[in-house]
């Protein structure tokens, strides 16, 4: 099943796999495709899906969620686009 695919809800996906996660203090990472995850990330800091948050293919960004309620609030933490992550030398690369 793909919780979180085009045609599926963003706001049902957070409220069903979640919410409680990041209620406990979970650390996650979530992988997805566009539109979906630019929803997603948009609901985390604004409390909404239509909020203007457009991710370029393969970045990747860090949101620090405060939740109040079964309601996040997300910071934008940081925003790594795919060539600035290309250029990032991790040990034991070569």
């Amino acid at each position: 099943m793909d919780a979180l695919g085009a045609d599926q809800s963003i706001v049902a996906f957070f409220e069903n796999n979640l919410a409680s996660l990041l209620e406990s203090d979970q650390r996650l990472m979530i992988v997805g495709h566009e539109p979906c995850l630019s929803g997603l990330a948009s609901l985390l800091i604004s409390g909404r899906i239509d909020t203007r948050i457009q991710l370029k293919k393969a970045g990747m960004i860090h949101l620090e969620c405060l939740t109040r309620e079964g309601k996040c609030r997300g910071i934008l933490k940081g925003h790594w686009t795919s060539k600035l992550l290309r250029s990032f030398r991790f040990s034991g690369s070569r």
